[in-house]
């Protein structure tokens, strides 16, 4: 007759329908994932990594929006020089010169979307 209660079984039952917690495991993962201080350091650090994450992306807007306003301020600037110009062949070519100019792309670090 089988004495160990990890595989008895009766003979109507299919094996392992009995299935007892051996003595000499450590607690399984699931055991561990259930603990109530891991769930709330886990739920902590969501916290801490979605607000870093949102200072990150407000703070490369703030600088993108910085280099824009300086890039149309000197585009601004560049044209009023142009119009001030007197002989109107200089305005003229004043102008066409800076509408020959490639805006200039300015490159933030990390990936940009438009």
């Amino acid at each position: 007759m089988n004495t160990d209660l990890r595989t008895f079984k009766f003979a109507d039952q299919r094996p392992g329908h009995l299935n007892l917690p051996r003595d000499d495991r450590a607690p399984g993962w699931r055991a561990v994932l259930r603990a109530p201080w891991l769930l709330r350091v886990l739920a902590a650090g969501a916290v801490i990594s979605l607000v870093l994450t949102f200072y990150a992306v407000v703070t490369q807007a703030v600088q993108q929006s910085a280099l824009r306003q300086q890039a149309i301020a000197a585009q601004a600037q560049a044209v009023s020089r142009c119009a001030s110009l007197v002989p109107a062949s200089a305005r003229r070519s004043c102008l066409l010169d800076l509408a020959a100019l490639q805006p200039v792309a300015v490159s933030l670090p990390g990936p940009v979307s438009r």
